[in-house]
């Protein structure tokens, strides 16, 4: 083993520093002010061109590491100690080390800081300039680690400090706790984050992102995104593959998803747009919107708004005690609520739409209408000369149908203490048991029933 050469310097000065310093305290009461002595220690080493890998190991400090393929590359390690006197503060310094090791093409460099009875704080700082194309592997405690302008892989630990990877060519895998975790412009990443910031952006790949308690974000990802969040926002934009993105408790935002997208909120709002294939979401007791999604959608909210406009493909959506609306639907939808109302326009397929205590209001071209009400109002435009079967059922409220004027249907409708009003013909008492027994093959086949409200049947 080959250990590189290096140049130390140590000078005591009695100034306060400034930087990102962790405080050791080990018995009694003491403040910021009572660290008025101070010991400064640098040490200095060439990094050879050839070096294909690094890896730093530091405490209570900051790692700045910069690639490059032209000029100088080196490493510099600062230390800073302050102390009530200069003797311990100097003590301390003298028991701290930067061990660097070379190990053929491969760095290692590694602090150590003494155990102190007397109340001090440490700096320790890294400034490191190295091949572009080397790969980087860092762990630190309580300061902030910036790595960037590298072609190789990057792997970074940081126990309780901020994470800015930036220009990475390879793979990044970095994880923090309690501060900000910012990747860009890099290859396939896996971030984590136990209760701060993720901000990712311009990844070369698939993204992991895992945080909990602050904002996620995760923009121009050229590969499918893993996003989960335990109880804070999620912002996802321009997604190049699938979509999987979990939180509680608060907002999540999707547009522009080049795949499917799988979304789940358990009491937070769901906005999604642009997605590229079929999309699955369930939250509870916020709104759940979806706009321009390009297959199938399968929405599900407990207690909350639901509303999507234009799905190329099937749809089926229930929700409870707000509103269900439903625009634009290329295929069948399947449209459940508990209690309250269901719109619905533009739906080329079949409809089967079910509500009680609010109104239906449904406007398709297929050829089969399902819609059942408990005591609200029913609103059925069906636009299609092909349809086959309407069946539509309500009480206490007004029953609707709008029915093209070139259909000749067979109607039966029957109300307890309402009108009949029809501008087609009806079925008032058909003969048969069945009631269409005698109607032609291929007619039109309408049933309305309505308990203690009126029905009519309208051309339109």
């Amino acid at each position: 083993m080959k250990k590189l050469l290096f140049s130390a310097a140590a000078a005591g000065v009695l100034a306060a520093l400034t930087g990102c310093d962790a405080h050791i305290s080990t018995s009694g009461r003491w403040s910021d002010a009572d660290l008025k002595a101070a010991t400064n220690v640098v040490q200095v080493g060439a990094i050879p061109a050839r070096l294909k890998a690094l890896e730093v190991d530091n405490r209570h400090g900051n790692i700045h590491i910069t690639g490059t393929d032209q000029g100088t590359t080196a490493w510099t390690w600062k230390l800073a100690v302050r102390a009530r006197s200069i003797s311990v503060a100097q003590q301390i310094a003298s028991g701290a080390s930067c061990k660097a090791e070379l190990e053929g093409d491969h760095l290692n460099l590694v602090v150590s800081l003494p155990e102190a009875m007397e109340p001090h704080s440490v700096q320790s700082d890294f400034e490191i300039t190295l091949p572009k194309s080397a790969d980087v592997r860092v762990e630190d405690h309580f300061g902030a680690v910036e790595i960037s302008d590298l072609a190789g892989n990057v792997e970074a630990t940081n126990e309780n400090g901020r994470l800015d990877i930036r220009n990475i060519g390879g793979s990044v895998r970095a994880r923090t706790s309690f501060d900000k975790l910012h990747v860009s412009n890099t290859g396939p990443a896996a971030l984590k984050n136990q209760n701060g910031e993720i901000r990712a952006a311009g990844i070369g790949g698939p993204l992991q992102a895992n945080t909990s308690f602050d904002l996620l974000i995760a923009r121009d990802v050229r590969g499918p995104a893993t996003l989960a969040n335990q109880n804070g926002s999620i912002k996802a934009g321009g997604i190049g593959g699938l979509l999987d993105a979990r939180t509680s408790f608060d907002s999540l935002l999707a547009k522009d998803i080049g795949g499917a997208a799988t979304l789940r909120n358990q009491n937070g709002l769901i906005e999604v747009s642009g997605v590229g294939g079929p999309l699955d979401a369930r939250t509870s007791f916020d709104a759940l919107v979806a706009r321009d999604i390009g297959g199938p959608v399968h929405l599900r909210d407990q207690n909350g708004r639901v509303k999507v406009v234009q799905a190329r493909g099937d749809a089926d959506i229930e929700t409870s005690f707000d509103s269900l609306t439903a625009e634009e639907i290329q295929g069948d939808a399947i449209l459940l609520n508990q209690n309250g109302g269901v719109k619905a326009a533009g739906i080329t397929g079949s409809v089967k739409a079910t509500t009680c205590f609010a109104a239906i209001d449904v406007t398709g071209a297929g050829s089969k209408f399902v819609c059942h009400n408990q005591n609200g109002a029913i609103r059925l435009r069906a636009t299609s000369a092909a349809l086959t079967n309407l069946e539509a059922k309500t009480s206490f409220d007004t029953l609707e149908v709008f029915l093209p004027g070139s259909l000749k249907p067979a109607i039966q409708a029957h109300t307890t203490f309402g009108d009949v009003e029809s501008d087609f013909p009806v079925l008032m008492n058909p003969r048969a048991s069945e009631p269409f027994g005698d109607v032609a093959p291929g007619t039109a086949r309408i049933t309305l029933q309505n308990q203690n409200g009126k029905i009519g049947v309208l051309r339109d």
